[in-house]
């Protein structure tokens, strides 16, 4: 007998839960070093594990055709920061290797998460399925960035990806908090 799959309408918090869950599948990586924070620059580097990813809530928009308050189309950009950690720079004191060694590759750990995340339809799910208009694309990529450290710290890098994803939001539920 086949199982009965629910069709239910999605929001920023499950859609962030299920990149989270995609990406620490994905990614083989903990709950310590894959997360939901608020934006790319509130997790604290001095606190931060070696290496791993975060992802937040960015914005969203809503296409004016075909709104209905138990069918009201969101485009969500969502934002995904990997990013690792080292005590030294390289010998000439330039972050080469923090840039391009595999061991702590943020390039690589860039591209892993593209692998995951690209063409992925949030809706696959055995158990239920969220209704959801596109597969994750990706938007843009920043530049590789790095904080110096203060005091003698660890030098933190990281690398800032956007996704869009399209769900559909129902506005006339009951809130259940």
């Amino acid at each position: 007998m086949k199982s009965r799959i629910t069709m239910r309408n999605a929001g920023e918090t499950e859609v962030l839960r299920r990149v989270v869950a995609r990406l620490q599948s994905s990614l083989n990586l903990s709950s310590d070093r894959c997360f939901l924070t608020f934006d790319q620059r509130s997790v604290n580097p001095t606190t931060a594990p070696d290496s791993g990813v975060f992802a937040y809530f960015i914005s969203s928009s809503f296409p004016e055709i075909d709104q209905q308050p138990s069918y009201l189309k969101e485009d969500a950009l969502i934002g995904v920061t990997a990013f690792n950690r080292s005590h030294s720079l390289d010998d000439s004191d330039r972050a080469d290797s923090l840039i391009v060694d595999y061991d702590s590759n943020l390039l690589e750990l860039k591209r892993r998460v593209l692998r995951a995340l690209v063409g992925w339809n949030l809706a696959n799910s055995a158990d239920d399925a969220l209704y959801v208009g596109s597969f994750v694309k990706a938007v843009r990529c920043g530049q590789p960035e790095v904080l110096a450290p203060k005091h003698g710290g660890a030098f933190f890098t990281f690398i800032d990806l956007i996704f869009s994803v399209r769900y559909y939001v129902d506005a006339c539920s009951e809130l259940n908090l």
